[in-house]
């Protein structure tokens, strides 16, 4: 009777004494065993052909019937390729510690379970797969070839745990598009020469490297664009890389474990995380070390990005190192808190640009170099350090931007959003400390940049308004330094009107009482210190000019003081003069206590000669004015918060 090729066991014939031994196992439930290890030559002990493997995991036929059990082959040689593609096996398939001479074919495939841990296969071409449970293909499974899942489902984990993948020119495995329910190990020492492909991939569980090694031969070591894990992802404890490793547009379910792990390139990017969304934490803590770019640009992390004890670097040999960005969290989101403390060293650029954080925790020894940190447009809610914190710090902080960002081209925002998170927390001294060095910045920036010599001389004349607001009233953050102003020029007052009033300069300013020729003329000339220039006269003089002044006075003879003669002369609603009063209604625009309406400083003498000290004190009175408006307008400014409109 007829049957399709290689569904008889008659087809297979004659058998040799290995595949007679496969047969009888395979019957009965058993492993068949040709030895405990992978064998480096075949001989009759173990040499089995492929063909008779695939009829056994076809389910043999009527007389060669196989055990539920599926085939078990342990320590065989076997010649060919076992091609399964577009069956149904209802059975598993295990191969240990095997050398198959040839190609696994399972394109399309449906199988209960494969298991070829140990194994040595030239490749793994299984695009489309559907297995019900797992794949193994660990504990020193060899692949000289590339290991083909792409679109597989599979229903159980993906094991490639201390495999070796030699494949070098191109995919070593590629799970582009497969649905796996379990999780995928490439850890304990697994090795892979060329590149792994896991995008657009979906993992239920847990994706794991931790302690592989990727040799130095492909510039893309793993490609996972889109890639999706519902558990965590860990490249940690020992894991070492030479190349990129993107994983653009990638979901995580869970956290990134990155410590403890080795990434170089040659090229440029070391990691690429951009646009992907983790919903657990990055950790890049002790023991991790990059040379190369790490990237999560544009990326959603839930809670931290913790770097604490991570090490970042741009080609240690290179020269070239100082231009090169090292973390690269441009329009990233971070809910929880973006750590750089605690060991942690980063030789190169870090740009935070445009970034939002939950809060920024730092410490001076994790400061990137002088240059090499950008911020503009980065928000975060907190912002901490390990060591002693303060205002000084901060600007220390956010000198270590640019010099360009620094100067021609300043950018506000940073000053401008630090000193509000601070204010926020209660820092206010500090956040105005802020507030003051970026108006300061802002104001150099001005004049730099000004084109020709009319935006020059504007900018001067503003910067020189700006550099009032400053020295006075702090950009409107130090109002009290006005009224300290205004204080001691009232008291410089003072003294300048008190001696003036001591040498006759200080006079009534109505002109009607130099006219009144009842006045003595002596009054005319010092109306304050009138009884002193009495004192320098002696003898019968004295006594003469003692009785008339008294007597102009309205005194009785032998009663009274020289003070008195000449401001009782004065008409009674004339204030007496004071220098501390004086000095108060000059400084103080918009105060009247008659001293400044009813006194003036002289700058010539009856006989038209020139006081060259009343015009000092002239002088100085204006000064005094223009002080007294500028100072007051600049107090009222700031309390209102006017000057800092930005």
């Amino acid at each position: 009777m007829a049957h399709p090729l290689g569904s008889n066991l008659s087809d297979f014939l004659p058998l040799n004494p290995s595949e007679r031994d496969l047969i009888d196992a395979c019957r009965i439930g058993e492993v068949a065993d040709f030895g405990a290890q992978r064998p480096r030559r075949p001989d009759v002990s173990n040499k089995i052909r492929a063909e008779i493997v695939r009829f056994l995991a076809l389910g043999g036929d009527v007389r060669t019937p196989v055990h539920t059990e599926g085939v078990r082959i342990q320590g065989a040689w076997i010649e060919g390729d076992i091609n399964l593609q577009s069956v149904d096996l209802k059975y598993p398939l295990v191969i240990w510690d095997s050398t198959i001479d040839g190609d696994v074919l399972l394109f399309d495939a449906h199988i209960r379970h494969l298991n070829l841990g140990g194994s040595q296969i030239r490749s793994l071409r299984a695009d489309r797969l559907h297995c019900s449970g797992g794949v193994f293909l660990r504990h020193g499974f060899e692949a000289l070839g590339c290991i083909r899942l792409s679109g597989a489902r599979i229903g159980g984990d993906a094991d490639f745990s201390r495999g070796d993948f030699w494949e070098a020119s191109g995919l070593s495995v590629t799970l582009e598009g497969a649905n796996v329910g379990g999780s995928i190990h490439f850890s304990n020492n697994t090795t892979i020469t060329g590149r792994i492909n896991l995008s657009a991939a979906f993992i239920r569980g847990r994706v794991d490297f931790s302690g592989a090694t990727f040799l130095p031969v492909s510039s893309f070591p793993i490609f996972a664009d889109g890639l999706e894990v519902v558990g965590d992802f860990s490249m940690s404890n020992g894991f070492s890389c030479t190349g990129e490793l993107r994983f653009f547009g990638a979901k995580f379910g869970q956290s990134v474990d990155l410590s403890g792990g080795s990434f170089r390139t040659t090229s440029g990017r070391a990691i690429s995380f951009d646009r992907a969304c983790i919903a657990g934490s990055v950790f890049l803590r002790s023991g991790f070390q990059s040379e190369g770019e790490v990237r999560f640009c544009g990326a959603q992390i839930s809670n931290d990005f913790d770097a604490a004890g991570g090490i970042f670097n741009f080609y240690a040999l290179s020269k070239e190192s100082k231009d090169v960005v090292v973390i690269n969290l441009e329009r990233a989101i971070v809910k929880g808190a973006v750590l750089f403390f605690k060991g942690c060293k980063i030789f190169g650029k870090l740009n935070l640009s445009s970034s939002t954080f939950g809060m920024l925790c730092h410490a001076r020894e994790a400061w990137p170099r002088k240059g090499d940190l950008f911020i503009d447009g980065a928000k975060f809610g907190v912002f901490t350090s390990t060591d002693q914190f303060d205002a000084n710090e901060a600007i220390d902080w956010l000198q270590l931007q640019p010099d360009v960002h620094l100067g021609r081209e300043f950018r506000p925002q940073p000053w401008e959003h630090l000193a509000n998170v601070l204010m926020a927390v209660g820092h206010e001294s500090d956040a105005k400390l802020i507030q003051i060095e970026k108006r300061r910045r802002m104001r150099w920036r001005n004049f730099k940049v000004a084109q020709g010599q009319y935006r020059k001389f504007k900018a001067a004349i503003g910067g020189l308004g700006d550099t009032a607001l400053d020295l006075f009233v702090g950009y409107g953050y130090r109002p009290w330094r006005a009224a300290v102003a205004l204080l001691a020029i009232w008291i410089l007052g003072a003294v300048v009107f008190s001696i003036a009033g001591n040498h006759g300069i200080m006079a009534p300013s109505d002109t009607k009482l130099y006219l009144d020729g009842s006045i003595p003329s002596e009054c005319r000339e010092d109306w304050i210190n009138f009884s002193m220039r009495l004192n320098r006269k002696s003898g019968a003089a004295a006594e003469d000019e003692l009785v008339r002044y008294r007597q102009l006075a309205g005194l009785p003879l032998g009663h009274g003081r020289w003070e008195d003669i000449c401001p009782r002369l004065l008409p009674a609603e004339y204030s007496t003069f004071h220098p501390v009063a004086y000095s108060l209604d000059i400084v103080l625009p918009l105060v009247d206590l008659r001293q400044e309406r009813d006194w003036a400083p002289r700058v010539s003498d009856g006989n038209g000669n020139t006081l060259l000290l009343g015009h000092i004190v002239r002088f100085w009175e204006w000064v005094q004015i223009i002080a007294g408006w500028g100072l007051s307008l600049l107090l009222v400014a700031a309390v209102s918060g006017v000057v800092r409109r930005d």
